[in-house]
């Protein structure tokens, strides 16, 4: 006696990692398509917020904000090396901005350049050794020398 079944075997499936998996054509699964959507957004917003504010406006922002850190880097230093022993001195390196003009003057430094103008205040006494103002036509890295001398902090730029 045999059973004969009303159901067919299902030739078009697949056995992967024990699990039965059937050959349909042409459906994607739901990771795949939540990925895309994702992929397909965030190209859509990178696209849309230079459109929006205008390149030149995106640089002038990405270039002030690297003044500023470059600005804070430096301001912090000097801090420290004015509370160190005389005589005390560090190498300090800070990336600037492109077409930008450094200023310093007794208790203050400033960068400016297209549309912005960064400016920190400190509470100890400085002097630039090279020259008070200097303009730098590359984004570049800067080297400065920090010295601690007769409660003032010197500053040379190192080319």
């Amino acid at each position: 006696m045999t059973i004969k079944s009303k159901y067919k075997p299902d030739n078009n499936s697949k056995k992967i990692f024990g699990r039965k998996f059937r050959r349909t054509k042409g459906q994607i699964s739901m990771e795949f398509s939540i990925l895309f959507l994702a992929l397909l957004a965030s190209v859509v917003v990178a696209t849309i917020i230079p459109g929006l504010f205008g390149l030149d406006k995106t640089t002038e922002v990405a270039k002030a904000s690297l003044a500023h850190g470059s600005l804070s880097n430096l301001k912090s230093n000097i801090h420290m090396i004015a509370s160190l022993d005389e005589g005390s001195y560090k190498l300090v390196r800070v990336k600037s901005p492109a077409d930008s003009t450094w200023n310093f003057a007794t208790r203050n430094i400033s960068v400016s350049g297209d549309g912005y103008e960064v400016s920190a205040s400190l509470d100890t006494d400085i002097e630039m050794l090279n020259s008070n103002s200097f303009h730098v036509n590359t984004s570049k890295l800067l080297s400065f020398k920090l010295l601690n001398d007769d409660n003032k902090v010197k500053i040379e730029l190192i080319p």
